[in-house]
């Protein structure tokens, strides 16, 4: 991040330019565990319901990135691992796809966070157009801004023997600006958000 211009990790805010970095924190993280016949998550983005930071507006430069972190080989033409729709965190109709999943569903309460598919198929089959995946090596990153559409890219063949299960694991790193707001929705309750 500080490579790339979006974040500053020395102690002093300015850099050798006159540009002032911004100081970064890591706001979460999350360890994931994909085997053969796991759900997963449909194409969403990492908006307030699973990123615990009010939203930003579209174009938005410092509006967070993912870092995602593989700890298992994943190879493209298996899946397995993360497939993303490269420009989408800035395309015009961003907004109509995200109401789509951010909507409250009156049957739990809660948003359609990994619906895409069932929600709206046009949206899915636009996103499954831009789609990209990757071979990657433990420890490789796909590092993308939080609004960047993404999803489990489930495996192309599953196994059925219990004991042969194959596990692709990974981690996500979750950066925001410090000065972020934490937002922690309330699901047990009025829906409402508590801010700290």
């Amino acid at each position: 991040a500080q490579a790339m211009g979006y974040a500053n990790f020395d102690k002093d805010e300015r850099s050798s330019s006159s540009k002032v970095l911004p100081s970064i924190r890591l706001i979460k993280e999350v360890y994931f565990a994909y085997e053969d016949k796991g759900e997963g998550c449909g194409w969403h983005v990492d908006d307030k319901y699973v990123w615990p930071c009010e939203d930003s507006p579209l174009n938005t430069p410092d509006a967070g990135v993912n870092v995602w972190i593989t700890l298992s080989p994943i190879k493209a033409s298996e899946g397995g691992g993360l497939a993303i729709a490269p420009t989408t965190h800035s395309i015009p109709w961003r907004e109509d796809a995200r109401k789509v999943i951010t909507t409250i569903l009156k049957d739990r309460g809660a948003p359609g966070t990994c619906e895409m598919e069932t929600l709206s198929p046009e949206f899915h089959n636009k996103f499954e157009s831009l789609k990209k995946t990757f071979d990657m090596e433990p420890g490789d990153a796909i590092i993308h801004d939080r609004y960047i559409f993404h999803r489990t890219d489930k495996f192309k063949r599953e196994r059925k023997l219990g004991f042969m299960k194959r596990s692709k694991l990974r981690i996500s790193l979750r950066y925001m600006p410090a000065k972020a707001t934490v937002y922690v929705f309330d699901w047990g309750g009025s829906g409402d958000a508590i801010i700290h």
